[in-house]
């Protein structure tokens, strides 16, 4: 038996999948009314819980450390997409990171957004936090 199911991606494109036999076991099959096995499509987003927090754990000069309440999902696969200042977005596995490179004394607009493996996304936490100045040590004395 042939297991098939379509997916749109990034730009419109449509993906036909195709499995064959054993493969039908690790996927979510379920039967078509003609009784052709067909892989159901996941469109649900993960889910944050109420009260979801991301916290700031160590802010140095050039790098602020994160943590975050985790998100589920029906799939319970879930990644994370952190955003922060313009940067290019960092896919994280867990539920922390080091943001790396930032600019000492600089405030920091930081969110997370959950993704699953079908790539829903919602929207969870952002903290505004500040990289740490440099400290600059003088030495005050007589000529």
């Amino acid at each position: 038996m042939i297991a098939t199911s379509q997916r749109n991606v990034r730009g419109g494109a449509l993906v036909l999948l195709l499995g064959v036999g054993a493969c039908q076991a690790e996927t979510d099959l379920t039967e078509s009314p003609s009784g052709a096995a067909v892989q159901s499509a996941d469109e649900t987003a993960p889910v944050w819980p109420e009260g979801a927090v991301m916290q700031i754990t160590q802010a140095g000069e050039t790098h602020l450390a994160l943590r975050w309440t985790p998100a589920s999902d029906d799939s319970g696969r879930v990644r994370y997409r952190v955003s922060a200042n313009g940067l290019p977005p960092l896919e994280v596995d867990g539920t922390s990171t080091l943001l790396t490179g930032l600019t000492s004394g600089t405030a920091v607009a930081i969110d997370v957004r959950a993704v699953d493996g079908a790539g829903n996304e919602s929207g969870g936490p952002m903290v505004i936090a500040s990289t740490a100045a440099a400290c600059v040590a003088l030495r005050v004395g007589r000529r």
